[in-house]
């Protein structure tokens, strides 16, 4: 089975209506110039309901912490990750 679809970015994330839509983009096909954001294409939408989204966000958080214990002996410090998911009722975020 073949239902994967790669994307490069989260283009963006809107709340609205008790749903989370996320924008995921990706690089055109051929595309030399590296991951340059301006060349980033609308590729996919996934639209969830707000509690799906925060218990998803969660296990994103558990995944960056276990990552960044992997990664604690290397030479690169790890990303620093927002304390909680967004709040629902809150205005979408960059």
């Amino acid at each position: 089975m073949s239902d994967q679809i790669f994307v490069d970015a989260l283009g963006g994330i809107l709340v609205t209506g008790g749903t989370v839509r996320l924008d995921f983009m990706a690089l055109p096909p051929g595309n030399t110039d590296g991951a340059s954001a301006s060349k980033l294409e609308f590729q996919q939408r996934v639209i969830m309901p707000v509690d799906a989204f925060l218990r998803a966000a969660a296990q994103i958080q558990e995944a960056v912490q276990a990552l960044s214990r992997a990664s604690a002996g290397t030479t690169q410090p790890p990303r620093p990750v927002p304390p909680n998911p967004p709040d629902a009722g809150k205005a979408p975020f960059p």
